[in-house]
């Protein structure tokens, strides 16, 4: 790019008034349409010539996982059962977001594949995870709050638990170990779902 000289700034300063008007929102759109699909732009200095460098984000540490968690049967039964997440863990340090895939039970009984957006934050060892059904009609929607401890994360999932329809609070372990078929969540994780039963926050209303 040709640096700037006297006869080329006179020129565009006798522009016409609506010209520059125009060049200002070009410009702005531009940078709005940058910032959308995640691209930066730096400008520096070199030889008394601008210059532009464009450099899309870094890609997010990928972390495939398994979600361990207590629901309620049909009828009110304590069972464990799992998930599989994906979770994208950000440069910043802070930011999270993801989706996860589970077979639960729809609100006749009966079971169902179903998937699910996240998205949330981690703060020092912990993650704060929001959920929505991704479907065009949303059943669903709770949040996680897990603890590291070593390769995994404990703690609770709240939310919308069918087929009662109740809210409630259960205990949710997610590591990247699948445990063995043959064993059980109480069996190889008796810290977390021996000690805490699943709590009903609110029952569904008749």
């Amino acid at each position: 790019m040709a640096p700037l000289n006297g006869d080329t700034l006179k020129r565009i300063l006798k522009l016409h008034p609506a010209v520059l008007i125009i060049s200002r929102f070009l410009i702005a759109g531009l940078f709005i349409v940058m910032y959308l699909r995640g691209t930066g732009f730096a400008c520096g200095l070199d030889d008394a010539k601008i210059s532009g460098e464009f450099g899309n984000k870094s890609t997010p540490e990928e972390k495939r996982m398994t979600g361990y968690f207590y629901t309620l049967d049909d009828k009110g039964k304590t069972v464990c059962f799992s998930e599989n997440i994906v979770l994208k863990f950000y440069e910043d340090k802070v930011t999270v977001d993801g989706h996860s895939g589970a077979k639960v039970h729809q609100k006749d009984g009966t079971l169902i594949n179903r998937e699910w957006l996240l998205t949330g934050f981690r703060h020092e060892n912990n993650l704060s995870l929001a959920y929505i059904t991704n479907s065009n009609s949303p059943t669903g929607a709770g949040v996680y709050y897990l603890m590291e401890r070593g390769d995994e994360y404990a703690g609770y999932w709240l939310g919308l638990d069918l087929p009662l329809g109740h809210k409630v609070r259960c205990p949710y372990l997610l590591t990247t170990n699948e445990k063995p078929v043959n064993e059980t969540c109480e069996q190889r994780w008796p810290d977390i779902f021996t000690r805490d039963p699943c709590v009903i926050l609110e029952e569904e209303k008749p």
